[in-house]
């Protein structure tokens, strides 16, 4: 049998492009499920509910114990029961990856490693590099992310065994929201790698002035 670490990630993928309703109220029939089972109540921010009724759909377990729903509290129960990896450690898929947005101790945020992009080994054995994962309250969705690439899809089907790429392609489609933003991202990547950076903020009054009068030095 499957490690449930690996049994909870491939259920994780039914749900790539459930979403809140309404949006932006942190609810929803399966939403309200995962929360419940976390803490008892709904309407709060359910990353970590998530992940955590990924493993009890799929694996029969409940965690952490006892039963909390904060990205903090997840991490210290890892940590309790010898499961947190060291800083620096190649993630496996099926690990759990907290993000740190703010100068605070406490995580922010919780996703499910799918794989590891790309990772460069630097000196003291430090992994640094690109991970896909699949994370709850992405927004007011499940989304599948991939470094900076977010991916929203809509599940068509599933399929009890594993296929090609193209079988897997025609189970989920990618919203025209998802497909643009990811294209205008990419071009703006592309841009930068020739040296053009997109101004933080529109020119004042004298940058304009420069930009009129290197425009008449042009034109001599």
């Amino acid at each position: 049998m499957k490690p449930c670490r690996i049994r909870a990630l491939e259920h994780a993928r039914r749900y790539v492009g459930v979403r809140e309703q309404p949006h932006g109220s942190n609810t929803g029939p399966h939403i309200e499920r995962w929360q419940k089972w976390a803490t008892g109540t709904t309407g709060y921010p359910w990353c970590a509910a998530f992940l955590c009724g990924m493993v009890r759909e799929a694996c029969g377990l409940v965690v952490p114990t006892p039963k909390r729903a904060s990205v903090g509290f997840l991490e210290d129960w890892a940590g309790e029961v010898g499961s947190l990896l060291k800083p620096g450690t190649r993630p496996r898929p099926g690990d759990w990856i907290c993000y740190r947005f703010d100068a605070d101790d406490w995580p922010d945020h919780i996703g499910g490693v799918l794989r590891v992009v790309g990772a460069r080994k630097w000196r003291g054995g430090y992994f640094f590099g690109t991970v896909r994962t699949i994370e709850g309250n992405v927004g007011d969705a499940v989304r599948v992310t991939r470094g900076d690439e977010v991916f929203e899809v809509e599940v068509l089907a599933l399929s009890g065994k594993r296929g090609s790429a193209s079988a897997a392609q025609a189970l989920y489609r990618e919203s025209d929201a998802s497909r643009a933003q990811r294209e205008q991202l990419r071009a703006l990547r592309m841009a930068e790698r020739t040296g053009y950076r997109a101004p933080e903020h529109k020119p004042d009054k004298r940058a304009r002035r420069l930009i009129r009068a290197l425009g008449d030095i042009d034109a001599l």
